[in-house]
């Protein structure tokens, strides 16, 4: 967890990091909000910030990623990751 006085946007990830926003909701098919169990861990997220050598994804994109990948942290009530570039399994398009 940050102090309260870090505000997220002074993160910047270093190098081949990535910040990501998990997603703790989804949607069916059929437009219907589905939430997570406490125990299911998300696999999905919008990226927040990247570091310099990131080259596969930018900020706004949606990704996929193994449930261990990164370290997760809590900021501002947000659940966050910071994940390197080659744990990630893809980008999401809609």
């Amino acid at each position: 967890m940050f102090s309260k006085d870090v505000k997220l946007s002074n993160l910047k990830p270093l190098h081949d990091w990535i910040l990501v926003k998990k997603d703790f909701k989804e949607m069916s098919a059929g437009g219907i909000m589905l939430t997570r169990a406490k125990d299911q861990h998300p696999t999905t997220g919008t990226v927040i910030r990247c570091g310099d050598e990131v080259t596969m994804v930018k900020a706004g994109d949606r990704i996929h990623f193994p449930y261990a990948a990164g370290t997760t942290m809590e900021h501002g009530g947000e659940k966050l990751s910071i994940i390197k570039e080659i744990d990630l399994n893809g980008i999401i398009y809609e």
